[in-house]
């Protein structure tokens, strides 16, 4: 309303400067014709506008076809039978245009945008449905395995970390819902990381910080549909993910819970143990001492 009114002593004290005798008469056709044009063009988006919003006579046509189902449980499949056929072509059109679709979505905070003060979570932005996932219970890698680990093997917690970007990834793309389907989210994270990808017969144990940042991100764009400015998105997340051992522990845990639900699938089942390990690596306060952890996660974050 306000950008309506400005508009509008703007353009009557333009009009007024046109009628004054400082405009030549070429000029002052000039501009009136620029000035019938811009409103001529306002008037069609208005009038686009109101012939895209559903009529009272279509919207009580589609609450009548849905009257006899439970929209909570039904498939889509159901619900687009029902639809006349020019609702099932504007949801289709809306679909294909991914700004638009993401429109139609409740507006899903991630759990990671909470700041950490020594071992509480502060909500800075809002409030949170679900808030920060619970923690597995890990255990000291002491008494999972007497195999000492290798020192260079935190910097895999970061490939875990980046499929746990791979969950990062898989909480974007799903608008959160992870859960919804854990085969569909299973295949995202396998999709987004090395670790997790069947088809990958490389090791990948990093040198340094700088390598991995660069290896995951080559991962993200080659084999995810992101953009250059989509996979700096997911590099920003995860760095607020491995800002604190607790955030860290936390993704796995919730990375965790997802593989394990994937129904008969004994690769899931395999990961599921990794991530497991990997959870109680970077819990396990003597070995983040011994391997300086929290160094490791920040330099990571400034590469």
């Amino acid at each position: 309303m306000h950008a309506d009114c400005t508009e509008a002593f703007y353009k009557s004290n333009f009009v007024n400067e046109l009628h004054s005798n400082r405009v030549s008469d070429a000029d002052r056709l000039h501009m009136l014709r620029i000035l019938d044009e811009h409103e001529k063009a306002a008037l069609n988006e208005e009038q686009q506008a109101f012939e895209n919003v559903p009529s009272t006579s279509t919207i009580n046509e589609m609450t009548d076809c849905l009257s006899d189902i439970d929209l909570d449980t039904a498939s889509v499949k159901d619900i687009l039978s029902r639809l006349p056929p020019q609702e099932v072509e504007r949801f289709n059109l809306i679909i294909k245009n991914k700004d638009a679709a993401m429109l139609l979505l409740p507006d899903w905070k991630p759990w990671w945008n909470a700041k950490v003060h020594g071992n509480s979570i502060i909500d800075i932005e809002g409030t949170y449905d679900d808030g920060i996932p619970l923690l597995l219970e890990t255990r000291q890698i002491s008494t999972i395995t007497k195999v000492k680990p290798n020192a260079r093997l935190v910097f895999s917690i970061l490939d875990i970390m980046y499929d746990i970007i791979a969950y990062v990834y898989v909480c974007r793309t799903l608008n959160g819902d992870v859960f919804e389907s854990c085969s569909e989210s299973f295949f995202l994270v396998t999709q987004a990381s090395y670790i997790f990808d069947a088809s990958c017969s490389c090791k990948f144990v990093f040198e340094s910080p700088k390598e991995v940042v660069s290896t995951l991100s080559s991962r993200l764009l080659a084999h995810c549909d992101l953009s250059p400015k989509g996979v700096m998105a997911i590099l920003s997340d995860a760095c607020k993910i491995i800002q604190s051992r607790l955030f860290i522990v936390a993704a796995l845990s919730d990375l965790h819970r997802m593989v394990s639900n994937v129904p008969k699938n004994s690769r899931a089942n395999s990961i599921s143990q990794k991530i497991y390990f990997f959870a109680c690596l970077a819990n396990d306060a003597a070995l983040q001492k011994e391997f300086q952890l929290d160094a490791l996660f920040k330099e990571c974050r400034m590469e």
